[in-house]
């Protein structure tokens, strides 16, 4: 890469997620090495102007944003139920919504810190993939639990890999020309009532065989225990927040959702914090017993 090329990101977000769209566009901002520069599109259903400006205030000058609106009814008739929201189904419109020119967009979910330079792996992935996503600890391979249930009813070989959407190197220009979100809709639709993991179930469908394994720090689940967290150095590239224990829902003391609060802290919402509960204690007691496992 070049000292002067652009690193693309996309995101997506309904008002609920204001706080963590900050804090992860900061994260971004803050580890970005010297020599690079970010795009980010910003894809939005209903976050209010003042609210936008909040997220990008004290950015630094090369990282830009462009927001982009999008109508959720686009996506009825999606299988979706539970904490959920239809945003997570705004990924599957990047062929439509991003402008011609991109080619390659880093994808990344709004509830992830990235600790390291995102352009490694702007530089690395997908090459001639349609894209590059890590493998999911939880559900390792379509035939796992919550994986693809009808796997061999579409030809996919039980070992195939599952992998997390959360972090996705995509190559659009591929995406576009072999429809890969429409087959993901497509899927979806003939399918929704044995979805469990909604867009990414249809992108795992849509991308078997298409996509290529990325190194695990790019994608670490902060819900599974990382033994050997010992130290700064220890730090996955990307932390994600999957699941329910949202750092933003409880305060616990895990060192890695302890991070969410210092990168919002260089933010316009510096300062916020989720209201102690019980609920948060017994979190923290679990999770420094060491009982939570995989």
């Amino acid at each position: 890469m070049t000292a002067g090329e652009q690193v693309v990101i996309t995101c997506a977000l309904d008002r609920r997620y204001v706080r963590p769209l900050a804090a992860m566009l900061r994260s971004v901002a803050d580890n970005l090495s010297a020599g690079r520069s970010a795009m980010a599109y910003i894809i939005h259903s209903d976050v209010p102007g003042d609210d936008r400006a909040r997220v990008m205030k004290g950015w630094p000058e090369r990282i830009s944003a462009e927001w982009i609106s999008v109508d959720e009814s686009t996506f009825a008739g999606l299988p979706l139920w539970g904490r959920m929201p239809v945003s997570t189904y705004f990924k599957l419109a990047i062929t439509d919504l991003l402008p011609d020119s991109v080619s390659k967009v880093i994808w990344l979910d709004c509830d992830l810190l990235v600790l390291d330079d995102i352009g490694e792996l702007w530089d690395r992935a997908p090459g001639d993939a349609h894209a590059g996503a890590v493998q999911d600890v939880v559900v390792p391979f379509v035939s796992s639990r919550f994986g693809i249930g009808n796997h061999r009813e579409l030809g996919i070989d039980s070992a195939s890999m599952y992998f997390n959407a959360g972090v996705m190197a995509v190559n659009v220009d591929a995406w576009r020309s072999d429809s890969i979100a429409g087959k993901a809709i497509e899927y979806l639709r003939q399918h929704e009532r044995s979805v469990t993991f909604w867009d990414q179930e249809g992108l795992n469908a849509a991308l078997a065989g298409k996509w290529v394994a990325l190194d695990a720090r790019w994608n670490h689940n902060a819900s599974v225990p990382r033994r050997n967290l010992r130290a700064r150095e220890d730090l996955p590239s990307i932390v994600h927040f999957a699941g329910g224990l949202k750092p933003w829902r409880y305060r616990t003391r895990n060192p890695m959702r302890a991070l969410y609060y210092e990168y919002l802290d260089r933010t316009a919402f510096a300062g916020w914090r989720p209201p102690a509960s019980a609920v948060g204690a017994a979190i923290s007691l679990y999770e420094q017993s060491g009982l939570r496992s995989v």
